[in-house]
Parts: C-alpha cells; sequence; structure tokens
C-alpha cells in the first residue's frame, strides 16, 4: 500500500507534489503549484495597494486635469 501511494507521488508532475511529507502531519503540506497561485495573487494585490499608498490625493487630481 505504501509502495503504490509513494509510486504515485513519484508519478504526479513537479508542481503537483506535495512540498513535504505528510505522515503525522497537523496540516497538509501545500503543493508548489497552491503557492504559486498564493503568490500570484498576493503579491500583485499588495504591490496595487502600495502603489496606490503612494500616489497623494492632490497630485492624482492635479494629473486629471
Amino acid at each position: 500500500m505504501e509502495e503504490g501511494h509513494g509510486l504515485a507521488e513519484l508519478a504526479k508532475p513537479m508542481y503537483d507534489k506535495k512540498m513535504w511529507d505528510d505522515n503525522g502531519a497537523l496540516i497538509q503540506p501545500p503543493t508548489f503549484r497552491a503557492v504559486a497561485d498564493i503568490v500570484l495573487v498576493v503579491v500583485p494585490a499588495l504591490l496595487l495597494f502600495l502603489f496606490k499608498l503612494s500616489i497623494h490625493p492632490t497630485e492624482h487630481k492635479q494629473a486629471n486635469q
């Protein structure tokens, strides 16, 4: 049974493999794909938020006129 599970894990593409062994773990390990999905959502949102903070309201009004 364990051998079959190990072979199934080896057959998966790199991005679908778990990041660590989950035997006895309290939480399920993420896959590389899940981490990449999170990073590709959070980082652009954070950058956009920081960019909007850097624009002062008075400068923004002058640029629109």
